[in-house]
Parts: C-alpha cells; structure tokens; sequence
C-alpha cells in the first residue's frame, strides 16, 4: 500500500497533501505512527486515515474562495487528533475496515452508505461460501470516491467506470468481491459477446433487459465490437486490482486479470479519400455553418489529428506561444479537462493552413468576446464537450454522402493526419509525439522526451491533401453572426 512506511519504530501512515489546498490544511505532508509492527493492522488503519484524509481535502477544495484557513486547519487538526485517539484505544481485529462508513461522505459531510464489514454468505449447491469482504457496488464507491478525491478521476471517467460496473450487475449478481470466481469472469466476457451497442439509445434495444436481449437474434453488425469489450473488461480488472493491492489477505486474485476478446472484428475507422474530403468541405452542408462548431471542428481536426473530446475542450487560453514564437494547442488535462491516456498529453503546432483561413483573427475575436471557450457554442453533456458534437458531424457527414457505415466518422480525420505524417517524416516517434501516441520501443519508450516545437511546427507544415479550400478564406467570420 502506498501510504505505508516501515520504519525501526514500526509502521507509519504518510498522505502528500496536494498543492492546491496546502494553504488551506496548513500541511504539505501527514505522517503519524500507526504504533504497530503488523502489516494487517497498519493496513486496515492506513485504510482508514486515507478515507478521512481524502475526505478533508475534497471538503477543503469545495470551500469558498477566500475561507478562513485558520478555522479550516483547526477542524482539519481536531479530525484528525480525534480519529487518531479512536485507533490507538482500538483492540485491533480483521473487522477494523469498518470504520470506512465514518469517513466515506457525500458534499454535506453525511456517510453516502452505512457500510458494514460484516461477514457475507452465499448458497452454492447447497454448500455454504463465506465472504470477507463487502459487496461489489459498495466496494465500488469506495473506489470512486478515493479516485475523485485523489483527484486521479473527473466527471467523465467516474461515469465510463459507473456504466461498467453496472452493466456487470446486470450479468453477475452483487456479492462479497472476494466470491466471484474466474468462471463468473468468463461468463461475463461471453455474455458480451452477444449484446447489441448503444442498447440503451436504439430503439430494438432500449428498455430492455440482459436476459430479454440474450433471446433476441442480434444482427452481427448490431453486435458490441471487440475493442469496445476489452475496453470494459480492464477497467473492471483495474477494479479488482485495487481491491487486491489494498486487501491482499483477503482477495488471493483478480478473477478478471488477462481476459480478453478477438478486436479483428472490431471497427476499424478509415481516413477520407481525397474526393471524400472535396465532397465534404466544398459542400453547401459545410460551407452554410452559422456554429464555430461546425465550421472549425473538421479543420482541427484534419489539421491537428486531435481527438474530437481534445479538441472540443479546447479553452482560449489552451492557443500557447513558445519563447520563439510559435504557437501552437496545449492538450492537457489540467483543470476539467480529461484525456485518454498520459501519452495524449502534447503541443501541437497551429498548422500553416489553419493560419491561413483566419484561424488567428477568429481566435482574437473569441477573446474580445469574453468568451472562455475555443469553441463557445459547444455544451457540456454528460462529462463531454463532444457529446452533442460528434452527432452533428455524423449527421453532415451523412447529409454530403461521405458516411455510409460507422467505419466513416470525424476519428477519420485522426487516420487522415496519421496518413499525411506518414508521407512526410520517416520518424513514428514523431508521428506518435503529434497525434498522441505512445512511443514505440524501449528507446523512445522509456528514454525519449520529445522532439523540440521547431522541429514538430517543420513538419506538421508538411500535411498537404490536396483539396482546394481557397473558398473557405474568410468564411469563418458568418459563424460569428
């Protein structure tokens, strides 16, 4: 466990205070004797002091802008003195975790459930399973809150984690985490096989249950791709992990760890042909936008091989100079903003097309408008900037004639970037640094930082498609009316 330390005194709880509310805690670091030598007890206690650290810092983050740091250090320092003495008094025994229902609050400060540790039961042909740990959904919001608290989730990763685990719930049943069997695993990944995509969305699937939709004859193409259920299965097995690495002595294995599906069936999303992107961009559909959505988006992303949630969560402020003067987007995940993985974080170059067709002066508007996003008519749905976004594509798209099947959608503009990068530099670890992928090998992989802007800004100003988008010179100027 992490916040473990072994010292000659025995073991000790350390928590780093995060630098945004060390002011208010009045500390930069906690660390207290837990005052034994048994790894299991000072596991159970550090268990325990986390949550109730955790909770102190999410409380301190939602106080007001300018609090009373004194008064918020005094009650933070009391808490903790107070849970301290309640441990040190305590006569250590397995059922110690208990005191995970005083410290797992909701925003008012009130236990979100009165979690129990208390033995859990399952008939099994007759024969009696005894549990040691709880059930599976309460488990779960142990989990969610320490990841939002730890500040390592946001909106939109508790809710793709949420819908994981409840779709689970509707295949396994809810249980002591530690009775779940790697056949039940297996069972799971196979029942995904045979269920439709966005069920809860389309129509000859919505509103109905697991069990109804197991009787259906689904056509294949309706069917889950196999990318999309790998992608569930390892957010669950990174459920079980954690589970794992924090009781240890009492989850001998991840029952979800390795399982897999075949992806050579899954989507495989193709970039646009060359008359495709003159079909597309020449189009009344196109050339009538009155949204900066509309219009900027497919030039973004054609231009910078972003992903469509990078780029619509694009702030004003995201448009950087380097000290040479190039400018370039900040991918990043600081503040609200989510990405896909760590290798996703990166400077992209402000192409030279971009600049232009007035990139620059429609930027310098946006600012003058006192608007805080790139894109500002763009809203929030469900966790994402894109949600409402990605439909309006597909439905232009569709409109011009260049989407007939799924395997046609804005990531096509990625596969196009990818494609035209491909042409120009011999470099994949360059073509990787600008589209956000991780760097292949153990070279680039585990030594290489990146390439300097100068050199990335050369060659990015090499993409050339060969599409005549001379009418779209200051056309962006009717998305402002």
């Amino acid at each position: 466990m992490s916040n473990l330390l072994l010292l000659g005194s025995g073991y000790h709880f350390r928590k780093i205070i995060p630098q945004d509310v060390r002011s208010k805690l009045g500390k930069t670091e906690i660390r207290v004797s837990l005052r034994t030598h048994s790894k299991k007890e000072a596991k159970a206690k550090a268990s325990y002091l986390l949550l109730v650290v955790d909770s102190s810092i999410f409380h301190a983050r939602k106080a007001e802008a300018k609090p009373d740091s004194l008064a918020i250090q005094q009650e933070f320092k009391e808490r903790l003195t107070s849970e301290l003495d309640k441990l040190r008094l305590l006569s250590y025994e397995p059922k110690v975790p208990n005191l995970y229902q005083m410290a797992v609050v909701n925003a008012d400060g009130k236990p979100i459930e009165n979690v129990t540790q208390n033995t859990k039961k399952e008939v099994k042909g007759g024969a009696v399973s005894v549990g040691k740990l709880k059930k599976l959904s309460v488990f779960f919001k142990d989990y969610t809150t320490h990841k939002v608290n730890t500040g390592e989730w946001k909106e939109g990763r508790v809710k793709e984690y949420t819908q994981a685990i409840e779709l689970l719930l509707e295949v396994l049943p809810d249980k002591a985490v530690d009775l779940y069997s790697r056949e039940e695993a297996r069972h799971y990944r196979d029942t995904m096989l045979k269920l439709p995509t966005n069920r809860k969305k389309r129509k000859p699937y919505r509103n109905k249950s697991v069990k109804q939709l197991l009787r259906m004859n689904i056509p294949d193409a309706d069917i889950l791709a196999g990318k999309t259920i790998n992608g569930q299965l390892s957010k669950i097995s990174g459920f079980f992990k954690w589970v794992k690495d924090e009781y240890e002595d009492d989850l001998e294995i991840n029952v979800f760890e390795g399982l897999s599906v075949s992806e050579k069936d899954s989507i495989s999303y193709k970039p646009f042909t060359k008359s495709e992107l003159k079909q597309l961009f020449n189009s009344d559909a196109y050339q009538s936008a009155t949204k900066p959505s509309k219009y900027w988006l497919p030039l973004l992303g054609l231009y910078t091989g972003g992903r469509i949630e990078e780029i619509c969560q694009l702030t004003v402020d995201d448009i950087k100079a380097s000290d040479d003067g190039i400018r370039y987007f900040l991918i990043h995940d600081e503040g609200d903003n989510e990405l896909k993985n760590d290798n996703s974080y990166r400077k992209v170059p402000v192409h030279k097309e971009l600049v232009n067709l007035g990139f620059f002066e429609y930027l310098e508007v946006i600012k003058l408008s006192g608007h805080k996003m790139l894109l500002p008519d763009l809203v929030k749905m469900n966790g994402k900037w894109s949600a409402r976004a990605s439909k309006v594509f597909s439905q232009m798209a569709r409109e011009v004639g260049v989407k007939s099947d799924r395997s046609k959608c804005f990531h096509s503009f990625r596969k196009n970037t990818v494609d035209a990068l491909a042409l120009v530099t011999q470099k994949d670890s360059m073509v990787s640094q600008i589209v956000g992928h991780s760097q292949q090998g153990m070279t680039f992989g585990r030594y290489f930082s990146e390439y300097p802007l100068e050199q990335v800004k050369e060659t990015i100003d090499l993409i050339e498609y060969d599409i005549p988008l001379e009418e779209l010179n200051g056309l962006w100027r009717s998305v402002m009316t």
